[in-house]
Parts: C-alpha cells; sequence; structure tokens
C-alpha cells in the first residue's frame, strides 16, 4: 500500500478539472490546471480531485502518491511526467523529460500508485 509522508502543501484554484494526485501546473496567478506535455513545469501534485474553480490543495514537498506510466517507476529512480499520459509518471528519461519531479520511493507498474518524494527542480532544458 503506498503512504504519504511528511507532506507540506499550499491551496491553489483549479483551472480545470484535476484529479488526486495529478501533478500540476500554474496557469496564472494561484491558478494550477493537470501538464499537457512532457516537458510542462511541475509545481506540485494534487492532494484532492477538484473541479474547475474550486480550490486544491497541492503538495510541493515530501513523499506523495502519483501514478505510474505507461513504463511504471523502480525503486530509488527519478521520475519525470509520461511522455504518452503527463498526468502520470515514469523513470525520468534526459532525452523526454525537461525537469526531475523527484525519485521513487517505490516500484510501481503501470497505472498502479508510485510514491515518490518530491524535490521540484526548475527545468533542466
Amino acid at each position: 500500500m503506498a503512504v504519504q509522508k511528511g507532506v507540506e502543501s499550499v491551496s491553489q484554484v483549479a483551472g480545470g478539472a484535476i484529479p488526486k494526485y495529478a501533478p500540476v501546473k500554474l496557469s496564472a496567478a494561484n491558478t494550477v490546471v493537470v501538464p499537457t506535455a512532457d516537458d510542462d513545469e511541475i509545481v506540485g501534485v494534487a492532494q484532492i480531485d477538484a473541479a474547475s474553480g474550486q480550490e486544491v490543495s497541492v503538495a510541493i514537498a515530501g513523499q506523495v502518491i502519483m501514478t505510474a506510466g505507461a513504463n511504471g517507476v523502480t525503486l530509488d529512480d527519478l521520475v519525470g511526467l509520461n511522455t504518452a499520459d503527463p498526468t502520470k509518471v515514469d523513470t525520468y528519461n534526459a532525452a523526454n523529460n525537461d525537469q526531475i519531479i523527484g525519485r521513487a520511493m517505490s516500484t510501481a507498474a503501470a497505472g498502479k500508485p508510485a510514491e515518490v518524494l518530491l524535490s521540484l527542480n526548475s527545468k533542466t532544458a
């Protein structure tokens, strides 16, 4: 069972529908949306489901749950956004990803919950 630990979060406004545990990016001041490309810069991870205009708690530090993408993640790998579905994460690939989101604290197959220790670095490209 995936667990979250030591999560620090901030409140933002959802600029569209945001599913729980999805990465989010800024779209305007104090407003976040889900990423649409694997090179979007992520600012955190949604902690609840939110409809457009609702407040959403966004994790900015700590160990969070995210959904593994098609390639899954392996314990201790760096993770980035999945190329086909940037609302999920895969093992970081410098050829595809511009940002390291964090480090996998568990191994997770595609579509399964993955524990990720956030380290939201600025984009690398």
